[in-house]
């Protein structure tokens, strides 16, 4: 610009027209960059043909799926007085449709697994004769039984009860839909399944063994404290960790005199974190005091473990109160 300047001032001698041409100059780089300033972000033609959402209601954010559901009902809800409580609601038509690409056995084996896990973690009762149906069969996809399987403990359906026994007793069974049907029935927890499980706690496969202890944890019964006892001596130190917090989760006395053995005896940090972790879980003065015991060990990750216990005990005494 002062270079324009310049050369305008060598042709325009006259003061009068040199101010004047100045001025006028000073007015139309005013005005351009005025322009720019008005003009919206994103309306430019050099700006690849983008608009501002708020000028474009087809860009603005979408809905989430907890606002469309709100606006679908006033509850909140879409499927308002069907007595239906889970984070994964769905329409009933949504329902309809997952059911039918579950049933289609021309539609594929994932798709078929994703609308068996949709159905089951939106716990539509409406599915379970689907998912019985799913899991007999043998000649099914493996990972189709499995999330059917899984959805049936969901579900909490006890028709399944012996249909997953079956499974997870069998040593010709896929290994993986065995551990699904353990899970399940753990979450199940009838008296039946409580019977196979403890029976599974004996299984010569240790993954099975760790399951089924995992499992009754779901569903705490003093009448398996037997099974999980016996297991404290098993060889596989994860089934062991997979006992102790099994008796963690039954929560009495005489579980903390037990814990206190172990830690006495296992020269396994592993095994000792385990039981400091199922002492959190024990809300009784003998587990407060054994925790504080260990929580100026030497053992830095000892005591870290039994600090963390502690404060989980404060917090659910905060809870409870």
């Amino acid at each position: 610009m002062t270079a324009g300047l310049c050369i305008w001032a060598g042709v325009v001698r006259t003061p009068l027209l040199l101010t004047l041409a100045v001025a006028g100059l000073l007015c139309v780089v005013s005005s351009v960059l005025t322009h720019r300033q008005v003009q919206a972000p994103g309306s430019r033609e050099g700006d690849s043909g983008k608009t501002s959402a708020a000028h474009r209601p087809d860009l603005a954010p979408a809905a989430s799926r907890g606002e469309r559901s709100a606006a679908r009902s006033p509850s909140g809800s879409s499927r308002a007085g069907r007595g239906i409580s889970s984070p994964f609601q769905m329409s009933a038509a949504e329902c309809d449709q997952l059911l039918k690409i579950l049933l289609d056995r021309n539609a594929k084996a994932e798709e078929r697994a994703v609308a068996a896990d949709r159905l089951g973690r939106a716990r539509e009762k409406a599915a379970a004769d689907a998912m019985l149906e799913v899991v007999q069969d043998g000649a099914e996809a493996d990972i189709l039984r499995y999330k059917a399987a899984r959805a049936l403990g969901v579900l909490k359906d006890k028709r399944a009860v012996p249909l997953l026994t079956g499974l997870l007793g069998s040593q010709s069974a896929d290994r993986h839909l065995r551990v699904v049907s353990a899970l399940a029935l753990g979450n199940l927890g009838t008296e039946d399944s409580f019977v196979a499980l403890r029976a599974a706690a004996s299984d010569p496969d240790s993954l099975i063994r760790y399951k089924a202890l995992q499992a009754l944890q779901r569903t705490p019964n003093s009448s398996n404290r037997d099974t999980v006892e016996k297991a404290l001596s098993d060889l596989d130190p994860y089934v062991q960790a997979s006992a102790i917090h099994t008796l963690g989760k039954l929560g009495d006395k005489a579980t903390v005199g037990t814990l206190d053995e172990i830690l006495r005896s296992t020269q396994s940090d592993f095994i000792k974190i385990a039981c400091l972790t199922a002492l959190g879980n024990i809300r009784e003065s003998e587990s407060v005091d054994l925790l504080r015991r260990y929580e100026g060990n030497t053992n830095q990750l000892l005591s870290l473990n039994a600090r963390t216990a502690l404060r989980r005990l404060n917090q659910t005494e905060r809870n409870q109160r």
